[in-house]
């Protein structure tokens, strides 16, 4: 999380994407270091312990979240 906030502080836009059992932690984070309007995109199923194409698919399953996510107003 923290190296989506400094890629955001330099003007790159993520969103962080992860477990949504982890959003209320994500989301104090974000506001504890003043930057709450981090986007993020829960998922029902833990990313731990899967390899990259299986982080890949779930990524592009939730891809239309995530632009909406980038392009936030």
């Amino acid at each position: 999380m923290r190296d989506a906030i400094a890629a955001e502080r330099r003007g790159v836009p993520c969103v962080l994407i992860l477990n949504g059992a982890l959003e209320a932690i994500v989301d104090e984070t974000a506001r504890v270091v003043c930057v709450p309007d981090t986007p993020v995109v829960p998922i029902a199923q833990p990313l731990f312990g899967r390899s990259r194409e299986e982080i890949s698919g779930i990524g592009h399953a939730h891809g239309d979240a995530v632009e909406r996510a980038l392009v936030r107003a």
